[in-house]
């Protein structure tokens, strides 16, 4: 026998060993259940690829993702990274070869989706990459793609009822009062719980729509609207329309895992909305407070504006509180200031006492800074100068009161995610302060303060005002998963 006839033979005898050692892995395969799928995604079938076998079929079926999300009991313990919408994904699946359909022993997955088919797959990771389908039952179907669809297209707006007008399309003109809020905003998205929590995937945005102008892409997720959660689409909409011409929100990058606050001038609808309601009767003046400063409006950032003081009056409650020319107000009592027109809106809206945020550009650190107002409520351009023209020192801590800040425990903190969901994530915490003997470490995700939820700074720096000199921080590892209550103690 000749080499090359030998070096057959060997490849021969080696490729049957491995279809009957595949062939038998497959026979006596454990079930992987729908129920406990690691990853659940939907998407569309593009192609589905045929490899035969010596007593079985296997099939890689090519799945462009719209949406997916954790199952209830993921099957590898190691965190699994969920495929991201436009992503390309392979299924690995296997049935019975036809003359072997019907043997004792013979099994495969119970059916093949069609190309071009909507489905929702239920899927384990495979060790050898890419995914494994539930068995035998691994998908549903969902429906069929119109043929003249192209990959990355955006889904089409559901079927009308018979006799209804079909629903228009995202554009300037959904942007009417009577549309829904995403309408109005000029997105189309699709509604996901995620741990329990709303979370609005975007699939289309109008490039003249509010949402457009403000930089929100198809492929982002809404998890956040000014400051809070997205509970439903009426409190949403309730939230957008009452906060104010610009509203603030939470944006997450799929892709990069990057979460920002976009800004998003919605005066348009809230001007619309007041065009539909009746007018009211005008509420009673109300004294004003003046804080005392004169601003100008900066950016810090990339994407977050702030006011920068450029005058500070003499005897004013600022005077008073120690701000200075040059310092860069971030929020007031735990709303963004990024003009004027919201740090005075915080002002009047703000108790005896109003809290803000202060970067000082001197030392480069933020510092919450007190401000107190005169029990009258009013405070005029050029009165109550303090004698001989000098400001009043700043008002001492009230003792008891309870009040602290991040600096005080002793983290330097950030927005960040963890598997798709908002955190406040520590980036430094300082040696010997509060936060390092109760072992919390850079790179941990604090996630809740005694009975509150907290998935961004500025809601920690909200809870600590009124957390006291103990409290608990619930602390996510993001390595291992693991939540832990942490209790801090403030001396």
């Amino acid at each position: 026998m000749s080499y090359t006839n030998r070096s057959m033979f060997r490849t021969a005898i080696t490729l049957g060993i491995m279809g009957m050692f595949c062939s038998a892995a497959s026979a006596q395969r454990a079930p992987q259940t729908k129920e406990g799928a690691s990853i659940v995604v939907d998407g569309i079938v593009r192609e589905v690829f045929r490899s035969p076998r010596q007593t079985q079929v296997d099939y890689v079926i090519q799945v462009e993702v719209s949406r997916s999300e954790y199952g209830r009991s993921p099957a590898d313990p190691k965190r699994v990274q969920a495929p991201a919408p436009g992503d390309q994904i392979y299924i690995h699946v296997f049935q019975p070869s036809p003359e072997h359909q019907g043997r004792p022993g013979a099994s495969g997955h119970s059916a093949l989706p069609a190309e071009r088919s909507q489905i929702r797959a239920y899927l384990y990771p495979r060790a050898q990459g890419g995914w494994d389908g539930a068995f035998p039952d691994w998908f549903d179907q969902a429906g069929i793609v119109a043929q003249n669809r192209v990959p990355n297209e955006p889904e089409p707006p559901a079927e009308a009822a018979p006799g209804q007008a079909p629903a228009a399309p995202p554009s300037t003109s959904t942007a009417a009062a009577g549309g829904s809020i995403l309408q109005r905003l000029g997105i189309r998205a699709e509604q996901v719980q995620v741990s329990g929590r709303l979370v609005l995937k975007v699939i289309d945005v109008a490039p003249e729509s509010p949402a457009g102008k403000a930089g929100v892409e198809p492929g982002d997720a809404l998890i956040g609207v000014n400051g809070g959660f997205i509970a439903d689409l009426d409190q949403l909409a309730t939230t957008v329309l009452k906060g104010g011409p610009v509203a603030t929100l939470a944006v997450l990058d799929i892709r990069s895992g990057k979460q920002a606050a976009v800004k998003v001038d919605v005066s348009g609808l809230i001007a619309e909305e007041a065009a539909q309601r009746k007018p009211e009767p005008a509420p009673a003046p109300v004294p004003t407070r003046v804080l005392g400063v004169k601003t100008e409006q900066v950016r810090v950032g990339l994407r977050t504006m702030a006011v920068r003081i450029t005058e500070v009056q003499e005897g004013s409650p600022a005077a008073k509180a120690g701000i200075e020319k040059g310092d860069v107000i971030l929020d007031a009592d735990g709303t963004p200031a990024s003009d004027s027109a919201q740090l005075d809106a915080a002002v009047q809206k703000s108790g005896p006492v109003l809290t803000l945020k202060v970067f000082d550009p001197r030392t480069r650190r933020e510092v919450p800074v007190q401000v107190h107002f005169e029990a009258a409520g009013a405070v005029t351009q050029g009165t109550n100068p303090a004698p001989g023209g000098t400001p009043l020192p700043a008002p001492a801590p009230v003792p008891g009161s309870g009040a602290t800040s991040a600096r005080a425990v002793g983290i330097v903190a950030e927005a960040g995610t963890v598997d798709l969901l908002p955190v406040v994530k520590v980036v430094q915490v300082v040696p010997g302060s509060p936060a390092e003997k109760a072992g919390i470490e850079a790179g941990d995700a604090i996630v809740g303060l005694n009975d509150k939820v907290i998935f961004a700074p500025d809601l920690l720096d909200e809870a600590l005002k009124t957390a006291g000199n103990s409290f608990t921080l619930n602390v996510l590892d993001v390595k291992t998963g693991k939540k832990t209550p942490v209790k801090i103690n403030v001396q």
